[in-house]
């Protein structure tokens, strides 16, 4: 891939969703049910609804902010105080307080049409239906008690003032007793305004032009579970998706068997399914585990190499799993009637000789670049699988010497064994991280890489420029550790283990002795 070019992996939100679909999943169902739940909760209380319509009784008013006020009103701790008072003397098992009933009441305005509505919300629909009826009485009893109060004190004044101009009119020879008098128009004015005092009532005392009791309501609506589950469902997946794109763009994974083929530009060969939680004696379920899985894996992996090839198996990083990789293709090959040499060329964790029980004091790879042996001396025979299994272990270099991977000796020892081997794999380095590992690879006639599931995008991307930088000969990939896959058997999970250890047999991680795959001779065994 060109440094310059995009990854085919840079997140997008769809496609960080759907490869953390699980994540996102998650999300969905769990907010989708805590908003059902919500909605049940909030649906669980039944809602009463009474309406009215007012109007400003007074005469000529143009207070165009009656309607609020008289809302305003019927909010008032004071309001649901007188209410509740209603509601126990008809429910007296309700034990309403005015604080209960002010917390669960609603009053809105309609400021087109000045409807108030009021509503009411309780686990009884009767109470319910009760409360918003008895806040419209309370809210009457107290328009009505101030506007007679008004009134009572506007006709008592009018009422006075009548007296006291009949009084002067009524006084013979005097101005006032004139027709036409100011004390007679005065009079007139005040009659006028006595009578429309009185006639208040048409509009209603209390304001109300039109009212609609609140009827018991039906029972709880399951529309509101509904809304809430959608609405759940709907933030599950802004908030599964932000985490998903949050967790890809953070760390991005391989997780799928054909993605390395976009950043290789290489094809996939086959796939080794994690054989960890198997419950096999050994990390060779080539040898050990013959009908399981993964020995499937490596044998449709075995198969992918060819006969009379020399082939490099290379790694972005250590840790990926060559040495595991290398071990069971050499043993597969072999049981399959080739010849096969595997070539330990890790000397940082000698991975590939610990497999098989190599002793570390022996001589090897190491010793055959120096020139001190030649390859036929420093191969070692694997007589678990007699004349057809044969392994270079890296060597020590006792000199004190430092192994230099030359491309002309490297050349020199792959022509002097592909003579004598139907097929050799060597455990390169890693590439990323030891020049030998693309020494190697150069050499060889063909190198396979492996990519390991849950592999670092951006690791694999860069291991992929080197590849192309440097003209590798990889002619594909292995998929390793794939998920596992339903009726595999499954054990507890344990750390590799040279198969000399687990056996009892003399030997293990410090090389002394063989094992069960491995005698190791004294001579060459080739």
């Amino acid at each position: 891939m060109d440094a310059l070019e995009v990854s085919p992996f840079a997140p997008t939100v769809f496609g960080a969703m759907a490869r953390r679909r699980g994540l996102v999943l998650v999300c969905v169902v769990l907010l989708g049910a805590i908003g059902i739940a919500v909605g049940v909760k909030t649906s669980s209380a039944a809602t009463a609804k009474a309406s009215l319509i007012v109007a400003d009784p007074s005469t000529g008013s143009t207070d165009s902010h009656y309607s609020a006020n008289q809302a305003a009103v019927m909010r008032l701790p004071v309001t649901a105080t007188a209410a509740a008072k209603l509601v126990n003397q008809q429910f007296p098992s309700a034990n309403l307080t005015g604080s209960q009933l002010h917390h669960d009441l609603s009053v809105s305005l309609d400021q087109n049409s000045d409807l108030i509505t009021v509503s009411y919300r309780d686990s009884s629909p009767q109470i319910a239906a009760a409360a918003a009826n008895a806040v419209l009485k309370a809210y009457r009893d107290a328009i009505v008690a101030s506007n007679k109060a008004t009134n009572d004190a506007a006709l008592a004044q009018i009422t006075g003032a009548l007296k006291t101009l009949n009084t002067e009119i009524a006084t013979p020879g005097s101005a006032a007793s004139q027709p036409n008098s100011t004390e007679n128009q005065l009079k007139s004015r005040l009659i006028e305004q006595y009578v429309q005092l009185q006639s208040n009532s048409t509009v209603s005392e209390d304001g109300i032009v039109q009212s609609s009791p609140a009827a018991i309501p039906t029972g709880p609506s399951k529309s509101a579970a509904i809304r809430f589950g959608l609405l759940g469902i709907v933030l599950g997946l802004l908030v599964g998706a932000a985490l998903a794109y949050f967790t890809v763009n953070r760390r991005p994974r391989i997780e799928n068997r054909l993605e390395p083929e976009l950043l290789l530009e290489r094809p996939f060969l086959a796939e080794i399914p994690d054989f960890t939680l198997d419950r096999l004696p050994s990390d060779l379920p080539a040898f050990d585990g013959e009908r399981s899985a993964a020995a499937e894996g490596f044998r449709f992996a075995a198969d992918a190499l060819e006969s009379g090839q020399t082939y490099a198996v290379i790694s972005a990083t250590s840790g990926d799993g060559k040495s595991v990789t290398v071990a069971n293709l050499a043993v597969t090959a072999a049981r399959s009637g080739k010849r096969v040499l595997a070539i330990d060329a890790n000397f940082d964790g000698q991975g590939l000789s610990w497999l098989l029980g190599v002793p570390a004091e022996r001589v090897g790879l190491a010793e055959v670049l120096h020139g001190s042996i030649s390859a036929e001396e420093g191969i070692r025979l694997v007589e678990q699988v007699p004349g057809k299994l044969f392994i270079l272990p890296p060597g020590l270099a006792d000199d004190g010497r430092p192994v230099v991977f030359d491309h002309e000796a490297i050349g020199d020892m792959l022509k002097e064994v592909r003579r004598r081997f139907d097929l050799v794999i060597i455990d390169a380095p890693a590439v990323l991280e030891r020049a030998a590992g693309t020494a190697l690879a150069k050499q060889s006639d063909a190198a396979v890489a492996i990519i390991p599931f849950g592999a670092d995008i951006r690791v694999t991307e860069e291991f992929a420029k080197r590849i192309s930088l440097l003209n590798l000969p990889v002619r594909g990939y292995f998929f390793t550790r794939s998920p596992r896959r339903a009726g595999a058997g499954a054990g507890k999970r344990r750390a590799a283990q040279p198969a000399a250890r687990k056996a009892g047999l003399p030997g293990g991680s410090n090389g002394q002795g063989g094992n069960r795959y491995n005698k190791p001779s004294v001579g060459s065994g080739v």
